[in-house]
């Protein structure tokens, strides 16, 4: 048993086992000290310092301690004389005081004292730790009923105190995360509620409540969670909140619906992911990802201690690049980093996309950073943003092209320097196969200057989805070659990880296991994307309950689905008003607004609101924040396979009519979405008006100084 109190010098001698007749002490350690013989509800009362010695016994239960290490460690203000003096004679009253037995409490030697496990008795803390890291989270909480031995401030007791109280926070987090996958936001609530009780200045609990208020759709009492901690820091402690939680404040602010899982990670600690079971939403335990997830962590432990990098993630679609990252910025985040994350979308919306989400994220962070007004001003051109809070920022005077490149770079560079300074921190880039060559290029000059910061700047891409001629690849072999890059590859799920994967999804028995393992194994070629859905496919069509665990069907029975024929199912069993939401999402984008689906479909907000949810449920789609909009498909491959059950002319109206759609409701910012817009137009047939809108998005790539990006937008 860990302790901080205790040091194994002697094992206790083995004594005769209790009688049954002998009674049995329940003995109360945490909030208040209580001692009583089961079923009796009267107390055994204690002076205080019998209480402290019988603490120090039972916490270091089962072993022989050094009387001089007791005594010391109780009296630390007496001689040794007194020391050994007090000892014995509290000792002998908490001896007198405990009902007589067969075996003996308290085992004592001239030399040694220590409590005897084989006693008849029940203790609040071994269960508590028990339970902890063997039993249910519920249980354990149940159990913590308050600090250890409360109202004593000796220094031993604080030490474990903390310890324990550690102990049950990390349980309830954890408990947490495991509501919160399952979207059960009452429980979750529930859970971060009384974390908030246990320890009510750990900001991290804060800013997880006020995301689980939000992702429950009350927004209303997410706001009201900031203003009411605000408060009472400023009236206990007289400070503001941390800039991390300042964040997840204006997120929440900023947008009218679900902000998603991903709103913590503005700078503060994610909830850890949980990996032990499927959940509700049909999520596959994370698994065989060992080695990759031991890089990545190894990668942030220099970058804590002053030596970051930079580190790529590759592998085709659907590998499980994103769950990696998710599961690792978890850690990180919980370890005290600050996890800023972007990506890239097709057609990518202007140049350093991945860069302007990741920082934009992070706005209240960086109004707090010590960062040059003059690069502070250039940085205000990635995120815009930043001029609005701040009005004295003004623009430099334009320079050429190249040098006023090299200021943005420079710009965020101090940026990222600046957030790394008091923490260190995360950079996450997903999705660069889709960046152009000026997000490369920035991408790399971070790179290079990371490894004298507090920094560890992750970017993923897709192998089968990265021409010869990007730019990636010669930055990648360049980095590499200098040793300034470090490579994580992931490849398919060999048959002993999808064993793994069934033995935490369903009870059957070993054989039928077995065969489960091989069928999924066959359906998806080891890929988690695939495997996830024929898993759902399974689950939706009644073959595989996920509650009781149970496969109704047998494998050899199961057809032999291919990717294309499992989504066409699950789609299929999809109401007819969430399959034409569905089908224009496709069309709009992986990453999609609510408020453009539903003015292109027509069908209502409540209805359009509905079906997204529906499509939520079925795992197809997800909320999310930040630029990339209000939802995000799950994965491109679902995409892809909506697409491809229209007919050319329904593609082409759909485009056309997304096209116009939003050249309305956005057309005060124009230029942001004039990439989009001109790629609608042109695969709705409208090329001449696609050419006006790729030469606006040309000028707002010249703009941001992504010179090398402007024939790309112009050409479509």
């Amino acid at each position: 048993m860990p302790s901080t109190i205790v040091s194994p010098q002697l094992i206790a001698p083995p004594f005769p086992a209790p009688r049954a007749t002998d009674p049995t002490l329940d003995i109360a350690l945490l909030g208040t000290f209580g001692l009583r013989r089961t079923g009796d509800p009267a107390e055994i009362r204690l002076p205080d310092q019998a209480i402290r010695l019988l603490a120090f016994l039972l916490l270091g239960r089962g072993r022989s301690l050094l009387r001089e290490h007791v005594a010391f460690t109780l009296w630390p203000d007496g001689d040794e004389t007194g020391a050994r003096a007090n000892l014995r004679r509290k000792l002998h009253l908490l001896v007198r005081a405990l009902p007589v037995v067969s075996t003996p409490w308290i085992v004592s030697t001239p030399t040694t004292v220590g409590w005897n496990e084989a006693a008849p008795y029940r203790l609040d803390v071994a269960a508590f730790e028990s339970l902890c890291t063997g039993g249910s989270g519920a249980d354990a909480d149940a159990c913590y009923t308050g600090d250890l031995l409360a109202g004593f401030d000796d220094d031993w007791i604080v030490r474990e105190r903390d310890r324990l109280r550690t102990l049950a926070t990390d349980n309830l987090t954890a408990f947490a995360a495991r509501y919160r996958q399952r979207r059960d936001y009452a429980g979750a609530i529930r859970c971060a509620r009384r974390l908030r009780r246990i320890d009510p200045w750990r900001e991290d609990g804060v800013r997880t409540l006020i995301a689980l208020r939000f992702e429950a759709g009350d927004r209303a009492g997410a706001l009201a969670e900031y203003e009411r901690f605000r408060t009472e820091l400023a009236a206990e402690m007289g400070v503001a909140p941390m800039p991390e939680t300042v964040c997840v404040y204006e997120r929440v602010l900023a947008q009218k619906d679900d902000c998603g899982p991903g709103v913590p990670a503005g700078g503060g600690a994610a909830p850890p992911a949980l990996t032990t079971t499927v959940g509700a939403a049909g999520e596959l335990p994370f698994v065989a990802r060992s080695r990759e997830l031991a890089a990545l962590r190894a990668a942030w432990q220099r970058a804590a201690d002053g030596c970051g990098g930079a580190l790529l993630v590759v592998g085709e679609a659907g590998i499980g690049k994103t769950r990696l990252i998710d599961e690792f910025a978890a850690f990180a985040g919980a370890n005290g980093g600050r996890v800023l994350r972007g990506g890239t979308t097709p057609f990518e919306r202007d140049p350093y996309q991945a860069f302007s989400g990741a920082l934009r994220a992070a706005l209240p962070l960086l109004r707090d950073a010590r960062i040059e007004p003059r690069r502070l001003a250039v940085l205000a051109t990635l995120v815009p943003q930043l001029q609005v809070a701040q009005p004295e920022l003004r623009r430099a005077t334009p320079l050429k092209a190249e040098p006023e490149r090299t200021q943005l770079f420079e710009a965020v560079e101090a940026a990222l320097g600046a957030l790394c300074a008091a923490r260190p921190a995360i950079i996450v880039l997903e999705d660069l196969h889709w960046a152009g060559a000026a997000t490369v290029a920035l991408f790399e000059h971070i790179a290079r200057r990371a490894g004298a910061q507090r920094l560890l700047v992750i970017a993923s891409y897709r192998e089968d989805d990265l021409s010869r001629a990007h730019p990636l690849r010669a930055t990648r072999r360049r980095l590499e070659r200098e040793g300034l890059l470090a490579v994580t590859a992931l490849g398919p799920l060999d048959t002993p990880a999808i064993k793994e994967i069934v033995a935490q999804l369903t009870v059957a028995p070993p054989a039928q296991r077995r065969a489960l393992a091989e069928y999924l194994r066959g359906a998806s070629d080891g890929n988690p994307c695939l495997l996830g859905e024929v898993v759902a496919n399974a689950r939706e069509s009644g073959a595989f309950d996920a509650g009781r665990r149970t496969w109704n069907v047998p494998a050899a029975a199961m057809p032999s689905p291919a990717l294309s024929a499992t989504l066409r199912a699950r789609l299929g069993r999809l109401s007819p008003a969430a399959r034409a939401v569905a089908e224009i999402a496709a069309i709009a984008g992986r990453g999609f607004s609510a408020e453009l689906v539903c003015e292109v479909s027509g069908i209502g907000e409540r209805a359009t609101l509905d079906s997204l949810e529906e499509l939520i449920e079925r795992r197809l789609i997800r909320s999310a924040g930040g630029p990339s909009g209000d939802y995000v498909f799950a994965h491109h491959l679902i995409v892809a396979a909506i697409e491809a059950e229209l007919t050319p002319a329904a593609r082409r109206r759909h485009h056309r009519h997304v096209g116009n759609v939003m050249a309305e409701l956005y057309a005060e910012r124009i230029e942001q979405y004039s990439g989009e817009l001109a790629n609608h137009l042109e695969r709705g047939g409208e090329r001449e008006r696609a050419a006006g809108f790729a030469c606006i998005a040309a000028r707002g790539a010249l703009a941001l100084y992504g010179d090398r990006e402007v024939a790309a937008p112009a050409a479509s």
